[in-house]
């Protein structure tokens, strides 16, 4: 099960930078405007595959029975990785262990922590995204995520086909050299 103990603290677009690209100098429809803005950076994390902002995550992992005793990776979604904060053995009535040995992958698009894999489950804290801050982002993924906040704003019911086709494509070509291979 995974959790965000820690959501991002900032927007990866300010609401004056959505006004700017927007063209718009007025203010009653700033409180939209955040709306829509959260809702495309969901719509960008979720295509990506991927946190933008830094966020804390906790990942709650129980091991099968067939993995007992082996080596078992442990994939941490939301990359890129910045930190791991702790890993523990979890006991029967919610004692924690510090885990001593463990190896981390960090090669591949999706980290993965390495570990024997006991019969307790294993509690792994860790922070991921791209930074702290918003010019750590990618500006393709940046100028994807103002993309799609203009769709959202400009075609509030419903667009055309040809103008939707012409949005996604635009969309997916500015994200694609940062999604993870093998989602849909």
């Amino acid at each position: 099960m995974l959790t965000v103990l820690k959501p991002a603290e900032i927007e990866v677009v300010s609401l004056p930078e959505v006004k700017a690209h927007l063209r718009l100098d007025h203010s009653f429809e700033d409180d939209y405007l955040l709306t829509i803005i959260q809702a495309a950076t969901q719509n960008v994390e979720s295509y990506l595959g991927k946190s933008l902002i830094s966020r804390t995550w906790q990942l709650m992992w129980q091991p099968d029975k067939s993995e007992k005793g082996g080596l078992v990776e442990i994939k941490l979604p939301y990359p890129p990785l910045m930190e791991i904060i702790s890993v523990n053995k979890i006991f029967q009535g919610d004692r924690k262990q510090p885990m001593k040995r463990y190896g981390l992958e960090t090669m591949s698009s999706m980290p993965k922590l390495i570990c024997v894999a006991d019969s307790e489950a294993v509690e792994v804290i860790y922070r991921s995204g791209y930074g702290d801050y918003p010019k750590s982002i990618p500006a393709g993924i940046r100028q994807a995520l103002l993309v799609r906040i203009a769709d959202f704003y400009e075609n509030r019911c419903s667009a055309s086909f040809e103008s939707k086709s012409t949005l996604d494509s635009l969309f997916k070509e500015l994200l694609a050299p940062h999604r993870l291979v093998g989602l849909t």
